[in-house]
């Protein structure tokens, strides 16, 4: 059967709240990076968790300049603003949740290199406190 309108708007009300993540679908809320990645236009995007909040900003690498930064994934489709991620850098708790959700996240190719340059820190990129 066909939805009606009224059913529709129910399922995408239901679907937006099922798109957001926020900190406390983490079982872990440790200070790390959970996503890094680059934007169409080139520009960092980097999701962490620092001090039990979720942050994501984007910023311009060669400029240092902050574009975004906002707390909580109000839509899962807002990571689609990333051209690719750095498989390297993907927390895998934060890769559950999406793939959880249903969403593809493209992948750049796998760099050892900066995996053994940044393993052993919290953080891969820079964060709101650096700006």
């Amino acid at each position: 059967m066909a939805l009606t309108k009224k059913e529709y708007k129910e399922l995408s009300k239901l679907r937006s709240e099922c798109d957001h993540i926020n900190i406390d679908m983490f079982l872990n809320q440790y200070n790390r990076t959970i996503l890094l990645g680059y934007t169409e236009k080139g520009y960092i995007f980097h999701s962490y968790i620092h001090n039990g909040e979720l942050h994501n900003i984007v910023y311009n690498n060669h400029t240092e300049e902050l574009l975004v930064h906002c707390n909580d994934l109000d839509s899962i489709e807002a990571l689609t603003i990333t051209k690719r991620v750095y498989p390297e850098s993907l927390d895998q708790e934060f890769c559950s949740i999406c793939l959880g959700k249903g969403q593809i996240i493209h992948f750049s190719g796998y760099n050892e290199s900066r995996y053994n340059l940044y393993k052993d820190k919290k953080y891969w990129a820079l964060t709101h406190i650096n700006f």
